[in-house]
């Protein structure tokens, strides 16, 4: 009994026997066995040259490693005893084992893969065949397992069994002991029907893909996946008109089972298998997640064992050819990924220099694109090929069509739009790491992937699937584009193409990615997309839905929605400075042939343009008359215009801005769509207002009718839906509306808040610029009555009381967005160079604005002035405040006719 209280761990001590044994015999058979010594040595000729981290030291007195973790090291040549002992401890386990056997055929045909060695060397020994016995006992499988001469027989396979049926295996793999990690990557034994070296690694390898290959088909609880029987044929890439994959190199789950491992022609039945607790897919599942966890270990040893040997990674590659490699839920994509993923760890570049041998590699790939995880490492695989250190892997799968083939299974209307969704997600996350600014670690940067993404040829066919797939197919195509468009902002760019010099900065496939040709691309197809709009609004086949509060509408549908969604980034990516200057697509077409050039290793055309300068200069005539709004503006914009005012000039000759704010006002409870109309007027009120046709889409938002003069040949100058005007026609309209709902429900209808948020768009646009200098008639509109008894009333107010904290207090939040104390209001003069007004305040405690000058239109209440007194209003105060100020207004207004006229009203006498 040990001295100490606290009892060995009995698993370890079998472990440790187990490698003790398997080390003492491999010593005896090198000095009493040529055959064996000379496996030794070639063992140690093929592994001299592994790093030096690893803990193999071979020679003629110690064999494979003699620093064991038991408590005395291997020295001595093992007995029979010793063995005897051995055996011992795991007679349990054996007596077990074979019990499962003799469930089986004897003849061994239909053993699980790694038992079959086990039942040559054991149930031939506890046969009953000469005996009417019918129990095993623990002495039966001692004596059938202790071998009477230490002979090469006894390097056979019952080592690595014996240590793969430890229940304690896995716990003990992340101590990485030096004895195990010699005994799995450099071990071996005889293979008793062959007599050749087996290696104890490759056992292992072999034996995974027959578990693998027994694993029942894994369950696929979603909806739509591929057709399994496309997946594991490859029948996909047939019909895609791909090259089929070499199943030479991939496919070894398909090949002949070596002949140390069974080939059974028929699976046994369930019932057959099942002894004690046990069933073959657990004993299976078992083996599959033990030897999954030995392959996956963090050992430079192991990796290097593996990534050095061709056969193994191959083996290892064709897990993803498994019946079994279907989805998710398969048993089977953890075990792929735990395996491959620690060799990219430790081993990048070999890994990523070994897949990029495959032909087929994307085509393998795709074949599986349902399987998100699997989608996910090779992202991390192509995010290994950075900037700094290159790994070939992106210009490998520009080869091999990538963006092409993804854009395939896009727009094949045979596949479920989980796999079109797939796709998708596919693209957005390679557009994300390939982000012009480093977002997280993953990111690579612009390359030849993302550049042939924002191609004309490429952006085009996503057109011909936006205009011609619809349904499921146009929202991730929109959501592709949407996604390139922010992560390429080119004004954002580490390199300012504009001012670069081809000598500074000499092109190669790192360059920002240039967004003209997209743009232009959809400047071209715009009336097309704006066309789906219109179809869905006139298609009677789509049917009505009734509210909660019983009106019939038509749905809005995804695909609007989408649509305006793209309308709103395009407009984004307009505003960008390298889609406002001439002199941008020069540059990028020059730079473009130079890169293609060097990559040809010819630099001369380089040489050519790096002192030609004046090539690239920005010749914009930046002249223009008061109004800016007139005919030559509108003329000389359209003869030669950027890319940005390409998109723009075609977004007003289709007429789409006025047409989406009419769908605003028609779902009011619609706040996804309301948020889209609201980014697109606010990207018009901010852009450009000079040397841009921004200004021209200003004017068509305030007077539509008069704007569509300055369309060419247009023939709609009678259509009443020309008639629109964003101050009568949407904000005055919308607030009215929701008035008298809120009088009728008692709330406000759900476009009210990006209604106050579009007014205040129309404010600051109207101090930010002298409008008139515009057009006149936006002047005009500014001025109306209407407009600026609301601005003076409605909006102040709303927009004092939607400035307060919630249920009340008496800290607001300022521009920056802090929570400051409320100042009371002091009388300050005010500054010219800032926007400023008088307040001026009324018995019944209301606050009016008065322009100080009306050329600059209206102000806006400084929330930061203001005290107290109205910090404990509801909506329904607000509501009843405004209610009676219009009445007012409307009292005041009659009083005012009346006395203009003579008209004198008697009241009741006194």
């Amino acid at each position: 009994m040990s001295f100490w209280p606290f009892a060995q761990n009995n698993a370890e001590s079998k472990i440790n026997k187990i490698l003790d044994s398997y080390f003492n015999l491999l010593h005896k058979l090198e000095r009493t066995n040529p055959i064996i010594a000379k496996f030794i040595h070639q063992e140690f000729d093929e592994n001299d040259n592994i790093g030096n981290n690893t803990s193999f030291n071979v020679s003629n007195e110690n064999i494979l490693s003699s620093n064991s973790s038991s408590s005395s090291s291997v020295s001595t040549i093992p007995s029979s005893k010793n063995i005897q002992n051995k055996n011992k401890i795991n007679s349990s386990n054996r007596l077990q084992e074979i019990q499962i056997l003799q469930k089986f055929d004897t003849s061994g045909n239909d053993l699980p893969a790694s038992l079959r060695s086990l039942s040559s060397n054991s149930i031939s020994s506890t046969s009953v065949s000469s005996s009417s016995r019918t129990d095993i006992t623990e002495d039966d499988i001692t004596n059938a397992t202790v071998p009477l001469v230490d002979d090469i027989s006894s390097l056979n396979v019952s080592f690595i069994e014996g240590l793969l049926n430890e229940s304690d295996l896995v716990n003990e793999l992340p101590k990485q002991d030096t004895n195990l990690l010699d005994f799995i990557c450099l071990g071996f034994f005889i293979d008793e029907k062959t007599n050749e070296k087996i290696q104890n690694v490759e056992y292992l390898i072999d034996n995974l893909l027959l578990a693998i290959k027994n694993l029942p088909i894994a369950t696929d609880f979603s909806n739509d996946t591929f057709d399994t029987n496309k997946i594991s044929s490859g029948n996909y890439i047939e019909e895609n008109t791909r090259p089929p994959i070499n199943k030479t190199e991939t496919e070894d789950l398909n090949d002949p089972v070596p002949d140390y491992l069974p080939n059974p022609t028929e699976e046994p039945s369930f019932a057959s298998i099942i002894s004690f607790e046990n069933t073959q897919e657990d004993y299976y599942l078992k083996r599959t997640r033990v030897i999954s966890e030995i392959l996956s270990m963090d050992a430079w040893l192991l990796v290097d064992t593996l990534m050095e040997n061709e056969r193994y990674m191959h083996k290892l590659w064709s897990i993803i050819n498994s019946d079994n490699f279907i989805s998710d839920y398969s048993a089977v994509v953890p075990v792929f990924l735990k395996i491959h993923q620690n060799l990219l760890t430790i081993k990048t570049e070999q890994y990523i220099a070994y897949i990029s041998k495959k032909e087929n590699l994307v085509d393998e790939i795709l074949n599986h694109i349902n399987i998100s995880m699997l989608m996910e490492f090779f992202l991390k695989c192509i995010s290994t090929d950075k900037v700094e250190s290159s790994t070939g892997i992106i210009n490998l799968l520009k080869k091999q069509n990538l963006i092409t083939k993804c854009l395939d299974i896009l727009e094949d209307d045979k596949l479920s739009t989980d796999i079109h969704a797939s796709s998708g997600d596919f693209l957005k996350a390679l557009i994300s790491v390939s982000a012009n600014t480093p977002i997280h670690d993953m990111t690579i940067g612009p390359n030849v992937l993302s550049r042939e993404l924002a191609s004309a040829e490429v952006v085009s066919r996503m057109i011909d699937i936006i205009v011609n797939k619809r349904s499921s197919a146009l929202n991730i195509t929109i959501s592709i584009v949407i996604e390139l468009i922010r992560k390429n902002n080119s004004d954002y760019d580490k390199i300012n193409l504009l001012t670069a010099t081809l000598k500074e900065h000499p092109p190669s496939d790192r360059d920002p990615i240039y967004l003209g040709y997209m743009l232009r691309e959809f400047a071209i197809g715009l009336p097309k997309i704006f066309g789906i709009i219109l179809d869905i609004e006139n298609d009677s086949r789509i049917p009505f839905l009734e509210s909660q509060l019983g009106k019939t509408f038509k749905p809005l549908g995804f695909e609007r929605f989408k649509i305006a969604e793209l309308f709103a980034e395009l407009l984004h990516c307009s505003n960008m400075g390298l889609m406002n200057s001439k002199s941008a697509e020069k540059i990028i077409s020059i730079r473009n042939k130079i890169r293609e050039q060097l990559a040809k290793g010819d630099d001369s055309l380089l040489k050519e343009y790096e002192d030609n300068s004046e090539i690239f200069e920005d010749n914009v005539d930046e002249s223009f008359e008061i109004p800016y709004i007139n005919d030559d503006q509108n003329k000389k914009l359209r003869e030669d215009p950027t890319i940005g005012d390409l998109f723009k000039i075609q977004l007003h000759d289709t007429k789409i801005i006025p047409k989406v704010m009419k769908l605003f006002l028609d779902y009011p409870w619609n706040n996804f769509w309301h948020n889209v109309v609201f980014d697109i007027i606010q990207q018009i009120f901010n852009g450009r207002m000079d040397f841009s046709y921004n200004s021209f889409l200003v004017y068509s938002m305030f007077n539509l009718k008069d704007s569509c003069k300055y369309i060419p040949n247009n023939d709609s100058s009678d259509d009443t839906n020309d008639y629109f005007e964003i101050i009568k026609d949407f904000v005055l309209k919308g607030y009215h509306e929701s008035f008298r709902f809120y009088e009728e429900k008692n709330t406000n209808l759900g476009y009210m808040g990006h209604v106050v948020l579009i007014a205040e768009e129309v404010v600051k646009f109207s101090k930010l610029y002298k409008t008139d200098f515009i057009s006149p008639d936006i002047f005009q509109k500014l001025q109306s009555s209407d407009w600026l008894t609301y601005c003076d009333g409605v909006l102040n107010e709303t927009r004092v009381m939607y400035s307060k904290i919630l249920g009340g207090g008496s800290f607001v939040e300022d521009a920056n967005g802090n929570i400051v104390p409320q100042l009371q209001y002091s009388n300050d003069d005010s500054n010219n160079d800032t926007i400023s007004g008088d307040f001026i305040e009324n018995d019944d405690s209301s606050f009016k604005l008065t322009s100080s000058n009306p050329r600059d239109g209206l102000e806006l209440v400084n929330v930061e002035d203001l005290d107290e007194q109205l910090m404990l209003s509801t909506e329904s105060d607000l509501h009843n405040k405004l209610k009676q100020m219009l009445i007012s207004a409307s009292q005041d207004e009659v009083n005012a006719r009346n006395a203009k006229n003579g008209v004198i009203i008697l009241g009741p006498p006194e």
